[in-house]
């Protein structure tokens, strides 16, 4: 009689370990499901964000023409942008593409990142574009849902 009931008790134990064990293993899988993704699409970020926005980033490679300096740019841009200052400028591979050149203005912890053609040192827009909001929300959940869901995540 006693085993009957050790019996019935542990078989309640048991269907309630497993319950919480399929519930939580629900709730990590959602969780590392929408961490991975967001990840996944926040790693194409820029690739998309430049098929959106194509003529920021091509430039059309005039025959004869020849690239300017980097000093040369560097001194336009700040001529364009007199109340900022060049801190960075990436030069791309390849020569059909945009230089990038960040600007900080006095005060701001981060500059602003222009596309400037490297033969006429035109300023054909930031890097921020038609994506670039939806990227930020990407970025902030696969950041943040970690720490949200684990507080002492490192």
């Amino acid at each position: 009689m006693k085993t009957k009931e050790t019996n019935a008790t542990w078989k309640k134990v048991r269907k309630l370990f497993n319950d919480i064990h399929l519930w939580m293993g629900i709730g990590a899988g959602l969780i590392l499901f929408v961490v991975c993704l967001t990840g996944t699409i926040y790693t194409f970020s820029s690739e998309i964000q430049e098929l959106l926005d194509p003529e920021k980033y091509e430039i059309s490679v005039q025959p004869g023409t020849e690239l300017l300096s980097a000093e040369a740019i560097a001194q336009r841009v700040e001529q364009a942008l007199p109340e900022g200052k060049v801190t960075t400028l990436r030069i791309p591979a390849d020569e059909a593409r945009s230089y990038e050149v960040s600007v900080r203005k006095e005060g701001e912890r981060r500059g602003t990142t222009y596309l400037v053609d490297p033969y006429t040192a035109e300023i054909k827009g930031t890097t921020k574009g038609a994506g670039s909001e939806f990227f930020m929300i990407v970025f902030r959940l696969h950041r943040w849902i970690p720490k949200l869901v684990d507080p002492l995540w490192v």
